[in-house]
């Protein structure tokens, strides 16, 4: 678990090692605002002791390895789920929340490496479906306790992909933005027509001095980002 401090928000990540894909969490008055859900213990562990009674989830999009946590999660507490409309649609059919494509990735990283994060994956994941509480199409603005949320689909990486911005000083871009990273548009759902046209005009018009929490990797300021050419000349993987 790693902590983050930042203008008065505490942020607390967690890393699903196979995929190493993030969950954030945020915790205020015995609730839980967390950010694509994978499973952990302890993180799990961490919400119990802080006696947490109620959950919203927000998800970024619709891939298993950033979705595939919301089963258990809903077995411990009560939740709220919100996301944009094609994510929800997609997340509500167990058929599209099969990890085909992840446990193929998986599979040939292993064979490459010696690993045997496949079989870790497969320990954990559970086929799942859900119904989303709180839907939107181009843009949602979100109280949660305090704390403003503006939320903002950002089609490109997938279909119902978004980007949620948090009072005006964070942002989480799940795979729409990792640091240093080509973004990926090659997978189902995916369009590097969308992107262009509509997420990256969006992601250079924000603050600089945004903090990026991604669906990958490493915190980044957006200056920073800009600063190493990821926005400035973005480039995307294509088929």
């Amino acid at each position: 678990m790693d902590r983050y401090k930042i203008c008065g928000l505490e942020i607390f990540r967690f890393v699903f090692a196979p995929v190493k894909s993030n969950m954030y969490l945020i915790l205020l008055d015995k609730e839980a605002l967390i950010i694509d859900p994978h499973v952990s213990t302890e993180a799990y562990n961490f919400l119990k002791k802080y006696g947490v009674e109620k959950v919203t989830v927000i998800f970024t999009h619709e891939h298993p390895d950033h979705t595939f946590g919301i089963k258990p999660l809903k077995r411990l507490f009560p939740v709220i789920i919100i996301c944009q409309k094609n994510c929800a649609e997609s997340i509500a059919d167990i058929s599209n929340n099969r990890p085909i494509l992840i446990s193929f990735i998986l599979s040939k990283q292993d064979e490459m490496n010696g690993t045997n994060n496949l079989e870790i994956f497969n320990k954990v994941f559970e086929p799942f479906f859900c119904k989303t509480d709180i839907s939107f199409d181009q843009e949602l603005y979100h109280e949660w306790h305090k704390y403003k949320l503006y939320l903002k689909a950002t089609p490109g990486h997938s279909r119902g992909s978004c980007c949620i911005i948090l009072d005006d000083k964070i942002i989480f871009t799940g795979d729409s933005l990792i640091f240093n990273t080509p973004v990926i548009t090659r997978f189902p759902g995916g369009s590097i027509k969308d992107y262009n046209k509509i997420t990256k005009p969006f992601l250079k018009s924000i603050d600089k001095d945004l903090i990026a929490f991604p669906g990958h990797g490493d915190i980044f300021k957006i200056k920073k980002g800009l600063k190493c050419g990821i926005l400035k000349n973005l480039k995307t993987i294509l088929l």
